[in-house]
């Protein structure tokens, strides 16, 4: 039972993930679902923007690797969610 709590907290603290860049990402994401009224999970989900921190892609290719991206999310979001990871970087 104890490796099991372990196992859980140790996923929970994702040390590889960039905590600014996924407060960035979530805000850039907020614009998008606001202009669109749609909810923010509709853009990107925190799974996605979590694996863009983690990721920091900053090409077409390296985005589609990114879990929750497409072809189709990535015309309509990629280039900004991409230039604030440039911006961060």
């Amino acid at each position: 039972m104890a490796k099991e709590q372990k196992r859980r907290h140790k996923d929970k603290n994702l040390p590889d993930v960039d905590t600014k860049l996924l407060a960035a990402l979530k805000l850039v994401r907020k614009e998008f679902a606001q202009k669109a009224s749609v909810p923010a999970f509709v853009v990107f989900s925190d799974a996605t923007l979590t694996d863009m921190s983690r990721r920091k892609p900053t090409t077409k290719d390296e985005l589609l690797e990114v879990s929750g991206v497409g072809e189709v999310k990535y015309k309509r979001y990629g280039e900004a969610f991409m230039e604030t990871i440039r911006k961060l970087k």
